[in-house]
């Protein structure tokens, strides 16, 4: 890139037709992949390289989308390190302007804070330097920067504004808001209601372009300095191609609380949804550790990017170490909000918080027995409910869960890793392994397979009742284990914040596999002690007869 630029700077004195015709060819490979202009020019006005991860592909090229009204909400939950402010706070309002002078952009924080002044102040450095001014300015030209606005001289603007000012601005082409709330919000309820007003309320009056105005019912309810200036912003406007925009906001934090923006913001798409509105909608998480194997499809250049559960997103200027330190500073609720993007607040009638207790070093427990408990699926794409294989230890009438594993894979993959994980099990504790495997669909292959195979413990369940009723049961026949502290996680590991998060939240949580598997070992384990207490109550009879 840099050599690119030397070039056109040698030859603007010689052949200024040839700089022109590479100008404008660089400002369509700029202007239509924002991630290109994001991995290009970062370095060159930072000064120092940005971690590029490929989920920063995949979220800027998300952005592309967005600019191209292919996309009109966007909310973006994202682990502190990963360099979002930068990304869409500094580098995106540029670019936004930069594709079209006449954008306007209201870039709000939870309050005028030293951070969302430098973002600002950042913007207007990018848009002014040199490299930028070489291949745009013929493009672009900045009317007057300053600390709240940058405007352009075909009027457009990057403006920023508060979530706790009474005024927001209006006729905004684009909203950003970059983490309007913080832990403040979570305590005081007066704060989460007047950020529920912003949201409802006056963004939504803020986001309306001209298009949007000329309706007689909106008209109506404007005070007469209100139509005057709407008057002079309509005549300023004439021949603009304002009216043909669409208005956007993109929502971007780490997630806090589970009635946090994020959630707030899934809930209204939700209810539009079901009103029948149409909405281009969309929303990313990108957590600091992998909860499930996933494939990144990038929505532009549509490559394909696979990650594994438990592994690291290193971005921006976030470290393994950091994001491991992190790991053993934090609570795991906040953890899990903070870094993974799945807040813990337990919405559960069933499974309550106080079940769950942590422990370090749990591999090692000399474990009594060891117990696969699997929920197994037929389709591997990503709207099916995925498999779920769970690994519990038996340690003095005590339940361990060692690990969890939530995949989308097809039935020869599927019949490999169990055949590996039952071995792997029964290697480390010398034992024999018992599988639960429930009996129906993929699972009933599955269990045929194994057995035909020599595999030795493998237990075929029925499963009985609505999936509700199931840990219904399963948690009542425990509840004196449960009750009593007997059930136990791994305070570290990666896979437990999704984990509790599914067993917190059902029976509305997105998928309910790990649930599914919980409660089949639950069952079965009860029962199992059932008839073994059974069985000794017999042979102490037979032998006092």
């Amino acid at each position: 890139m840099q050599t690119i630029l030397k070039e056109i700077e040698f030859s603007l004195a010689t052949d200024p037709k040839a700089v022109m015709q590479a100008k404008t060819l660089l400002q369509k490979y700029y202007k239509d992949n924002f991630y290109l202009f994001f991995k290009d020019f970062y370095p060159i006005i930072k000064g120092t390289p940005f971690k590029l991860h490929s989920t920063v592909q995949y979220v800027c090229e998300y952005f592309t989308l967005f600019a191209n009204n292919e996309i009109q909400d966007l909310v973006l939950s994202v682990y502190r390190g990963w360099g979002k402010s930068v990304v869409c706070s500094e580098f995106l309002p540029a670019w936004l302007l930069l594709r079209d002078p006449g954008e306007r952009i209201g870039c709000y924080a939870r309050a005028m804070t030293n951070d969302a002044k430098l973002w600002h102040k950042n913007t207007g450095l990018i848009l002014q330097h040199p490299s930028i001014q070489l291949i745009f300015s013929d493009k672009f030209a900045i009317d007057k920067t300053n600390e709240t606005i940058i405007t352009t001289t075909t009027n457009g603007y990057r403006r920023l504004g508060s979530c706790l000012a009474s005024s927001v601005g209006s006729d905004l082409t684009t909203a950003i808001l970059d983490d309007p709330q913080d832990q403040e919000h979570y305590r005081s309820e007066a704060k989460r209601q007047r950020f529920f007003n912003f949201l409802t309320n006056s963004l939504n009056r803020a986001v309306r372009t001209t298009k949007y105005l000329e309706d007689d019912e909106y008209l109506q309810q404007l005070t007469p300095s209100q139509k005057k200036e709407w008057d002079f912003e309509k005549s300023y406007n004439a021949g603009d191609n304002i009216t043909q925009r669409q208005p956007k906001t993109l929502l971007t934090m780490q997630r806090l609380f589970s009635g946090d923006a994020v959630s707030l913001k899934l809930q209204m798409h939700d209810a539009m949804v079901k009103n029948g509105l149409e909405h281009k909608f969309e929303y990313i998480a990108i957590p600091a550790i992998m909860q499930e194997d996933k494939i990144f499809i990038m929505p532009v250049s549509k490559e394909k990017v696979e990650v594994k559960q438990g592994d690291y997103i290193v971005a921006g200027t976030a470290s393994r170490y950091e994001i491991s330190k992190a790991k053993q500073d934090m609570s795991p609720e906040d953890f899990s909000a903070q870094m993974l993007m799945v807040p813990l607040e337990s919405a559960s009638v069933l499974f309550k918080k106080e079940y769950i207790n942590y422990i370090d070093n749990i591999e090692n427990i000399a474990f009594e027995e060891i117990c696969l408990s699997f929920d197994t699926a037929f389709k591997t794409e990503g709207y099916n409910d995925p498999t779920a294989c769970l690994v519990f230890g038996i340690y003095k009438n005590k339940i361990y869960v060692l690990e969890s594993h939530v995949k989308r894979i097809a039935f020869p993959e599927l019949l490999i890793f169990t055949k590996d994980i039952i071995k792997k099990y029964q290697d480390r504790y010398r034992k024999r392994v018992t599988t639960l495997i429930e009996d129906k669909g993929s699972g009933q292959s599955l269990i045929q397979d194994l057995k035909h195979n020599g595999v030795f413990g493998i237990i075929p369940c029925q499963p009985k009742g609505s999936k509700q009723d199931r840990l219904q049961k399963a948690i009542t026949s425990i509840k004196t284990t449960l009750e009593s502290g007997g059930f136990y996680l791994p305070k570290h590991s990666s896979w437990v914040a999704s984990y509790i998060n599914e067993l917190f939240n059902f029976p509305n949580s997105l998928h309910d596999d790990q649930v599914d598997a919980t409660a089949q070992f639950f069952n079965w384990w009860s029962e199992r002690r059932q008839n073994i207490s059974i069985f000794d109550a017999y042979r102490m009879m037979q032998n006092n007869a």
